[in-house]
């Protein structure tokens, strides 16, 4: 009698308003050994529940009563006697096994191994690589870098560190604590990554099933659901082996929610009764939302479908004539639980932003708000759509008083509105939309979906559809987070993984009607039970207990079900191949960014010098391997476009360098370069002449296989030659890149004087030069390397090139950067903020003895004596007073031309005549040995003696003092350090 009881009390309680029918059922049972469904005054729905739940039994193609004696006690609110005389302890162990269904738990796990290879098959070379575990994706290596380097300094996840705390806090505790059982450390946390989404998956397939029964309450229905969650593509490979990001632990936590808010609405029993069932569903569904909004940054989105689940039942219960209070009572505990949950952490902790933390608090006062503006029209008698009308006022009202009073909820409203408005505005694909133009509207959902995305699409219309005419609680629930889900992943496919877990339970409800449909199986129960019998075709009318159970179908029946399963679900599995291989790191990627660690260790390069500059989808891959410094792609992400677009390839390198960028990956994209990108240059041609496209000298080739080439950034030597003016010529010389030979080649043309520079990245011999040999040190030193020095300690800088940034020294080699300075037909023009460095002249200060002269001409417009102050034409002091000079120069005093030589403490200072009259001008000043003369234009024009020592330097300017500063306006047409400098 119990099972026939239970069932009519919950029937009772679900349905206040079947009972008058069922005392009539009660007489006309009473009255006929048999009855049809024309006899008794029950809507076609309710008498489908009273089938299903075996209270009615079919008789051929009549039915009777299965208990008339447990439907009266039931109507008449009797105890029954059991309850009386005995403890509902429950069913021992031995009781619970043997009740299990072995072809049921059979084909439970059978499909939850499916769960386990289509996660771990396709990806397992990829992750596990001689003693490496590799993990997918990008992010999965912020959360190995942080998990790590909790480890390494023995933080607690009680004490984030700042730059955590407001992260996704809940999952990384989780794993953490996984990675802590394993014994801690890096191999700890490498497995916990690489396995924690395949175990949360199988617990996902099982909760699954968990829903499936307790929505639909078909056997068959729960296992298709289970079969299709196992390989929808999207929420397939973003939980598979190795790709350790959040997503699996959002997975889970969306599964938990929904199964034990389902618990909760589908308990039947008097809400003051507190039953092991309920108390489940409570501690499920409040540790999952409490948990959810530390989990992911965006945590609250992810609750937000309880906020509409609420609101459209309290609508529901209206309608039916229900206390909204009774009704929702367990539901708004739970979320109270989940509000001091979520906020324990965050005042303890100080786990994720106030915003986060007080998600579930907000959600909990909201919910109370409408059920008691439910509970408030059902006293009063409002209708229905006045109470919808009542509650969105109300919720208008808390979300002005929360956006006023709370700048957190403010702040976050705000981002979250910003976060949704640039969908799909970013490189990042979770960003478009399920129904993207960009990868078609038809073809997204199919691609990320499967087919099944249709029967889920169907299945849910049908149950929407149903619920919006009855009072079904539980399915409400779960047309309502599907749909909420549903319109998320419309605007962002980020949330496509969430909605396929939903979605796999509709699509197996489909499945199974699909299956149906082809006389392969009974309609599954649902459908049953909105059946009329009139217009059900007689193959669909079975409604006993088995036609909903597990029965293996004969020969034919299992032919059709494994087609349908195929035709519907083959593309999934094929989508989930190609998603895994898109998510695992590629071969090329992986060797390379070994390649690049071994080369930083063999040049002793460590962070943040060895930073690698990548697409940002493999940046942190790149950087975990070289510098274990992953927390961040952001540079990446907002520059490497940029980067691979532009051809201006020295300001790339200046900016690069001081982002303290070490190398530089590029690979073979898809899309149209220009010739002259870097993306060209560097991937095309090595960064080689090409085409006429000028090669680059600041990017060395040090790697390169069929997917990815690096180059290290270097100053790059200045390769100097000689030639026919105006002839074009080519140097060259061979490198080896992934163990390949391949050769770097510039185009270079003489200057009006003979001479050619050139930077070039790699060392070795040069063809198209005199034997000219590039050293290791020179590529690392920028200097200058070219012909030897046909005078050592002697140097003329004739300033006749016409083009280029370099002043050639045609005697000693000692070449100059040219900064600012412009050509003339007679030399070179400074504005008074301009340098020519001379860098590694400590050949020419080394001897006491010096001789230096500039051949010059002043500016007729500028005022030497008011207006440029003591400007500097040539020298190697530091600033100072000319008193206290630290080396040797020549200048000029209100237009009189000065020299000066000293040590910093003492010197010798000389003023000749003025210089200022816009006329070519030679200035030398001499020592020998204690003797010092200015000479202008040949002629002595100042003597002293000076004993002392001249401070000796490295840098040699022209133009102004080594600084840059006090600068000369006017002309420099030659500079002689030799003492052959000329006046013409």
């Amino acid at each position: 009698m119990s099972d026939v009881r239970d069932a009519t009390d919950e029937i009772l309680a679900d349905r206040p308003s079947i009972e008058d029918g069922l005392q009539e059922l009660l007489d006309i049972d009473a009255n006929a050994e048999t009855w049809t469904f024309d006899d008794v005054p029950v809507d076609s729905g309710a008498f489908g529940e009273l089938v299903s739940n075996g209270i009615v039994e079919a008789d051929g193609d009549e039915y009777r009563l299965a208990d008339r004696a447990a439907v009266q006690a039931a109507l008449d609110g009797d105890t029954p006697v059991e309850e009386e005389t005995t403890t509902d302890t429950g069913p021992s162990v031995d009781d619970r096994l043997r009740a299990v269904d072995p072809g049921l738990a059979a084909s439970l796990v059978a499909l939850l191994g499916l769960v386990v290879v289509m996660r771990t098959a396709f990806s397992w070379p990829a992750v596990f690589r001689g003693n490496d575990v590799v993990l997918s994706g990008n992010d999965a290596y912020f959360y190995r870098y942080w998990l790590e380097e909790l480890f390494r300094t023995g933080t607690s996840v009680t004490s984030l560190p700042p730059a955590l705390q407001d992260h996704d806090v809940a999952m990384i505790a989780a794993t953490h604590t996984m990675a802590s059982l394993l014994g801690g450390g890096q191999d700890a946390v490498s497995l916990v990554l690489a396995w924690y989404p395949v175990v949360a998956a199988v617990v996902v397939g099982g909760l699954v099933y968990v829903v499936a029964m307790v929505a639909f309450d078909d056997q068959r229905v729960a296992l298709a659901s289970v079969a299709f969650y196992a390989i929808t593509p999207i929420v397939a490979y973003r939980s598979a082996l190795g790709f350790g990001d959040h997503h699996a632990f959002d997975y889970l936590l969306v599964a938990l929610a929904i199964t034990g808010l389902l618990v909760l609405v589908d308990e039947r029993a008097d809400w003051r009764t507190v039953t092991r069932r309920r108390l489940l569903g409570l501690a499920v569904f409040a540790v999952a939302v409490g948990t959810q909004v530390h989990a992911w940054r965006g945590g609250p989105l992810l609750i937000l479908p309880v906020a509409a689940y609420v609101f459209l039942r309290v609508g529901s219960d209206v309608r039916a004539g229900e206390s909204p209070l009774e009704a929702n009572a367990w539901t708004l505990a739970a979320l109270a639980v989940s509000a001091v949950l979520a906020l324990l952490p965050h005042v303890a902790f100080d786990w994720s932003g106030a915003y986060r933390a007080f998600a579930p608090a907000l959600l909990f006062a909201g919910s109370l708000v409408v059920v008691g503006i439910g509970e408030l029209a059902v006293r009063r008698g409002i209708r229905a759509r006045t109470v919808l009308g009542l509650e969105v006022v109300g919720s208008l009202v808390a979300g002005v008083v929360a956006w006023v009073a709370m700048p957190g909820v403010r702040s976050a409203a705000q981002r979250g509105i910003g976060y949704f408005t640039r969908t799909g505005q970013t490189s990042i694909t979770e960003t478009y939309s399920l129904l993207s133009p960009e990868y078609g509207v038809i073809t997204t959902p199919i691609f990320y979906l499967g087919f099944a995305f249709f029967l889920a699409v169907a299945a849910l219309v049908w149950a929407a559809w149903r619920v919006n005419r009855e009072h079904r609680p539980t399915w409400l629930a779960l047309t309502v987070y599907t749909g909420g889900f549903f319109l998320a992943a419309l605007v962002q496919l980020r949330f496509a993984g969430h909605l396929a877990i939903l979605f796999a339970v509709f699509a197996g409800l489909g499945f199974v009607y699909l299956v149906a449909a082809v006389d392969a199986t009974a309609l599954p129960r649902p459908f049953v039970d909105a059946g009329d019998s009139e217009t059900v075709p007689p193959r669909f009318r079975e409604t006993d207990a088995e036609s909903s159970g597990l029965s293996f179908p004969d020969r034919e029946s299992t032919f059709a079900v494994v087609a349908l399963f195929l035709l519907v679900g083959s593309l999934g599995v094929f989508q989930t191949v190609g998603g895994t291989n898109d998510l695992t790191i590629e071969g090329a990627t992986y060797d390379a960014a070994n390649a690049i660690d071994d080369h930083a260790a063999a040049a002793n390069v460590s962070w943040p010098d060895n930073y690698v500059f990548s697409d940002w989808d493999r940046n942190r891959v790149y950087n975990y391997y070289v510098n274990n410094q992953s927390r961040s792609y952001a540079y990446a992400q907002d520059h490497y476009n940029e980067f691979v677009t532009s051809s201006n390839a020295s300001a790339w390198y200046d900016q690069l360098t001081a982002n303290l960028t070490g190398y530089v990956v590029v690979e073979d994209l898809d899309e149209n370069f220009s010739q002259t990108s870097l993306q060209s240059r560097l991937w095309q041609n090595w960064g080689s002449y090409s085409d006429g496209v000028e090669g680059l000298g600041h990017y060395r080739a040090v790697y390169a296989n069929d997917g990815r080439k690096v180059f290290d950034l270097v100053q790059g030597a200045m390769l100097v030659g000689q030639g026919e003016p105006g002839e074009t010529q080519t140097v060259s010389t061979a490198f080896n890149a992934g163990g390949d030979s391949h050769t770097y080649e510039r185009q270079v043309t003489p200057t009006a004087n003979g001479w050619y520079a050139v930077r070039v990245p790699h060392n070795g011999t040069y063809e198209g030069t005199a034997g000219t040999s590039v050293s290791d040190e020179a590529i690392e030193n920028g200097s200058f390397v070219g012909p030897n020095s046909e005078q050592p300690g002697m140097s003329y800088w004739p300033l006749n090139a016409s083009s280029g940034e370099v002043a050639f020294d045609v005697t000693g080699g000692n070449h100059g950067w040219i900064d600012g300075a412009t050509w003339t037909d007679s030399g070179l023009a400074f504005d008074g903020n301009d340098v020519v460095t001379v860098p590694n002249t400590s050949d020419l200060s080394s001897n006491q003895d010096v001789s230096i002269s500039v051949t010059f001409r002043t500016d007729n417009s500028t005022d030497y004596v008011n207006n440029v102050s003591f400007p500097r034409l040539v020298g190697t002091a530091a600033p100072s007073q000319f008193a206290n000079t630290s080396g040797v120069q020549i200048a000029l005093a209100n237009g009189q031309i000065l020299g000066a030589l000293g040590n910093g403490e003492q010197a010798a200072v000389l003023e000749g005549p003025r210089v200022d009259d816009g006329q070519v001008h030679t200035a030398t000043l001499v020592r020998d040995g204690n003797t010092i003369q200015l000479q202008v234009d040949g002629e002595v024009r100042a003597e002293r003696s000076y004993s002392g020592e001249i401070k000796a330097s490295d840098t040699f300017s022209i133009g102004s003092i080594s600084t840059g500063s006090r600068g000369f306006v006017g002309e420099v047409l030659a500079v002689d350090a030799s003492g052959n400098a000329s006046s013409s």
